[in-house]
């Protein structure tokens, strides 16, 4: 009989396994089951609707909506607050810039972004989408359960940090390695 690599027969290595693995993790208990689930429903809703009605992706709604609160804010400032990889912002700017919806304005060496009026506009018009999106899957919870919800996120967020940090360790990168994309989001810059 053939062995793997591994030293097992190779024709088992292939067969499907029908029962539930044991120890598991299990969807109801497991918390990024449920967060990225009801990530994957808000991100791929909203990318929806902007881009068909608006013109504009999730990652540019997400930038609309740091400068709505933050004028001024940097690239950096985006990557760190609104957790998008470099390039991710990059690629936001650009649509951006080229849609009249923002402006930089460089100050010493830094590169501040500022809203248009096309861009506050826009955003204004998306806001009530994006808000009437969040009433309805909050609908479940009463005001006071919907205030301990927001409150319970911004402790998760706020563990941010350390998760990326676990996962540089993972990766082989050294926490001094990332720590420019290793940043509090329990309080965003500006």
């Amino acid at each position: 009989m053939a062995e793997s690599a591994h030293g097992a027969d190779p024709s088992l290595e292939a067969a499907p396994i029908r029962e539930p693995l044991e120890g598991n993790l299990k969807r109801t208990t497991y918390a990024p089951a449920p967060i990225s689930y009801i990530n994957g429903v808000f991100v791929w809703g909203a990318s929806e609707i902007y881009r068909q009605r608006f013109g504009i992706g999730i990652n540019e709604w997400r930038m609309l909506g740091k400068l709505s609160t933050f004028p001024g804010s940097t690239a950096a400032d985006a990557t760190t607050d609104l957790g998008m990889n470099k390039s991710t912002v990059s690629l936001a700017m650009t649509a951006l810039l080229e849609k009249g919806l923002i402006v930089t304005e460089n100050e010493g060496r830094t590169r501040r972004m500022y809203l248009t009026q096309k861009g506050a506009d826009l955003y204004q018009r998306i806001r009530p989408i994006a808000e009437e999106r969040e009433r309805i899957m909050l609908a479940a919870l009463d005001e006071d359960e919907i205030s301990a919800f927001r409150s319970y996120l911004a402790r998760i967020a706020g563990r941010g940090p350390a998760l990326r940090s676990f996962d540089m360790e993972q990766l082989g990168s050294s926490a001094e390695d990332s720590a420019a994309e290793v940043a509090d989001v329990s309080e965003p810059t500006h």
